[in-house]
C-alpha cells in the first residue's frame, strides 16, 4: 500500500503490545495495535509527531517523516511504568 505510516508496537522485552494507542499530534489521526502490536495510519507525506500510550507503560513522543509516494513502516517500544502527574494533565486536555 502506498502511504501512509505503519508498523509494530511492542514492550520492552519484543513482546507486542494490543491496545496501544499512536496518535499523530495536530492530524486528528490514530490508531489502536492488533493482536501482533501492528496498527495503519492513512497519512499524507510530510513530517509528524507520534504519541504512542498504552495503560502500564510509560508514553513515547517519535517524530517521523513520510517520503512522497512512500509509506513509512516504523518499530517502537514501551517500557513498563505508570504515568506521570504530567502525563495524566496532558492526556486530559
Amino acid at each position: 500500500e502506498l502511504g501512509g505510516l505503519s508498523g509494530v508496537i511492542a514492550d520492552t522485552d519484543h513482546k507486542p503490545l494490543h491496545g496501544a494507542t499512536v496518535s499523530v499530534m495536530g492530524a486528528g489521526k490514530s490508531a489502536r495495535t492488533d493482536s501482533t502490536g501492528s496498527f495503519f495510519i492513512p497519512l499524507d507525506a510530510g513530517q509528524y509527531m507520534l504519541r504512542i500510550e498504552r495503560d502500564g507503560h510509560v508514553r513515547q513522543m517519535m517524530g517521523v517523516m513520510i517520503p512522497q509516494n512512500e509509506g513509512r513502516r516504523i518499530a517502537a517500544w514501551l517500557a513498563p511504568g505508570k504515568k506521570t502527574a504530567t502525563d495524566i494533565m496532558i492526556g486530559v486536555r
